[in-house]
Order: C-alpha cells, then structure tokens, then sequence
C-alpha cells in the first residue's frame, strides 16, 4: 500500500505526483488533525474515492468494405451475355451438329436459364450446365464461355440421342443423369429429378408430357424431332389426324 499524508492546500501538488498509481482508483481521508491522508488502498471506511482512472479510449476500427463478389476469373465480359447472344450461338452449334436448335434451346432453358455464369449444386457449370468431367471430355476450355459451353453441350446431347436411337426422352434422361444410369434401369431412371427434368424439358420444347412424346429421327447428317401421328377414322367416314390418340 502506498499512502500519501499532506494537508488540503497542496492536495492538488499530491495528486500530480502519483504516477505510480495512475492507473488504479485514489482514496482520500482528512483525520481529526486536518491532515490529508491519500491511498491506494484504504485501510478502513472513514476513505473516499478521490479520483478513478481515465477509461481507455475504445479503438476506432474501420468498418471492413463489402465488395461485390467478383465473376468467374475465366468468364467472359457480360455484355455478351444477352438472350439473343444465347440464341444465336445455339443456333449455329445445332446447325453445326445437327441437332433441332428448339431442344438445345429447352435444354438451356431448364438447365440454367439462359445464366451462362450459373453454377448447380453438384458442381455442373455454365449455360448447358456441363460437369467438371464432361467438359474434360468434350475438350471444352472454358465452361463460363458461351459459344464454349454450346458447342460441346450440343455436342454431347447429340451423342446421348445417338446412343439411344434417337429416343428424345431417354437421350434427355442421359444428359441428365448419365448414360449409364439409362441403360442400368433400361429406361428413364426412377429418379424424381430425372423424371421431372425430361418432362421439364419436353414442355419447354413444347411437346408436353403426353403418351408417347417425340422421336428424333436422323435427316441429312442431323436430327429432327418427328412426333407420333394417329390416323383416326371417324363416325361419317372422314379420316382425321392427330398427334393424340382418340380416347378409345
């Protein structure tokens, strides 16, 4: 304990030289004598509180910035990324690959929604939605890239259509959820995603999600969507033509 004795008048004289304890609270006592006894620790009741160290100034931290995050270091400007840019890289691959522009556009349509940046869950990337893998094989460089991701998404929908005989629905159900899987359950795999994916697609391309749906048929080089047509004989004699069959 350090304690202080000097009388009222060079009390302010004793305060200026407690450095010592600056940074603990100061007590004060005048006893019967008039003299001023000054502690750090007051040995009994009769000390007040003379004075309390300074709280130290909180430490002014700069709020940090939020940024925007930035884009894919590989994707393209975006101003290419406009739906007509879209639509005409789609037309010239499927022209290219022989493969009907209507279903690519579909495919992009419930793959990402025409968002050439957009990336699933399970890592599938860009605007046909092209996994890590797939894109490795299809050599394409730049999933992020429009004209890229097209060519080998369009690329790799004609091998699926080729590989299951131009069936529309299995092709759809491959680029979903593989080859392997199709041809595992020998027919759309009983996969609710998968399931909903080709019918998602096929109402997209405008076929809906009827009885026997489209078959892509090869012509010229390509393919063409080509649907099933019934000849229908009616009551008068008359013959009529739908692509859905009469309910009997």
């Amino acid at each position: 304990m350090r304690t202080f004795r000097t009388s009222g008048a060079i009390l302010a004289l004793a305060l200026f030289f407690l450095p010592v304890i600056a940074n603990a609270e100061i007590y004060r006592y005048v006893d019967e004598e008039g003299v001023l006894h000054l502690t750090n620790i007051p040995a009994n009741g009769a000390f007040k509180v003379a004075s309390r160290p300074e709280a130290p100034k909180a430490a002014i931290v700069p709020e940090p910035k939020t940024e925007a995050a930035p884009a894919p270091s590989d994707a393209p400007a975006l101003s290419r990324f406009s739906r007509e840019y879209c639509d005409s890289v789609i037309t010239d691959a499927s022209g290219r690959h022989g493969v009907d522009a209507a279903l690519v556009r579909a495919v992009v349509k419930a793959e990402s929604d025409y968002n050439p940046l957009a990336v699933s869950n399970k890592g599938a990337r860009g605007l046909m939605q092209l996994m890590p893998e797939t894109a490795r094989d299809l050599a394409v460089t730049n999933v992020y890239d429009v004209e890229d991701n097209v060519d080998g998404g369009v690329r790799y929908l004609r091998n699926m259509l080729e590989r299951f005989g131009g069936n529309m629905k299995l092709a759809l159900a491959a680029y979903n959820a593989g080859p392997a899987a199709v041809e595992k359950h020998n027919g759309i795999p009983p996969y609710p995603e998968t399931r909903t994916y080709v019918d998602r697609v096929l109402r997209f391309y405008g076929k809906g999600t009827g009885a026997s749906g489209g078959k892509a048929r090869r012509s010229g080089g390509g393919f063409r969507t080509v649907e099933t047509i019934y000849r229908i004989l009616q009551a008068d004699g008359s013959v009529l033509f739908s692509n859905t069959p009469a309910a009997r």
